[in-house]
């Protein structure tokens, strides 16, 4: 199986930052898995664990997708409707990102937030947002 380094799922959250040590955002990792994870009984803690390593599996299935939108509700940038909203995320990014990656975060959400427009399940919008920002700097993100 082909693999690369994934998002979103949790495009929010990044491995070294400046105003939160790594040992917090390891807890805040967890506390997101063991939020999300139950919902997904089929999908495998394996899986979770090689998103967490910064891979993401060619084919993503329907729970992956979900699992990720689950990430996104949990940090507070989605919309009632599933979109993900531009200013909750720019600002999340902003909070956790270490001060020299700040505009490097900010371009990341301009140049991904219109990806969701192409898809209406809020799951694909989430996962495609995810991939676009991985692909646009790997450094923006970590997965829980």
């Amino acid at each position: 199986m082909k693999i690369y380094p994934i998002l979103v799922i949790s495009s929010l959250l990044v491995a070294f930052t400046a105003g939160v040590s790594e040992e917090v955002l390891v807890k805040m990792l967890e506390q997101i898995r063991s939020a999300c994870h139950p919902k997904f009984p089929d999908l495998p803690e394996e899986v979770l664990d090689k998103l967490r390593m910064g891979f993401e599996p060619e084919f993503a299935s329907n729970s992956l997708k979900c699992y990720g939108k689950c990430v996104l509700q949990y940090l507070g940038v989605l919309t009632k409707k599933g979109d993900i909203n531009k200013g909750k995320a720019t600002a999340k990014l902003l909070l956790i990102l270490p001060d020299e990656l700040h505009p490097l975060g900010v371009a990341g959400v301009d140049k991904c937030i219109g990806v969701q427009n192409d898809y209406k399940d809020s799951c694909d919008k989430v996962w495609y947002f995810s991939i676009c920002v991985k692909h646009f700097d790997e450094r923006l993100f970590n997965s829980p």
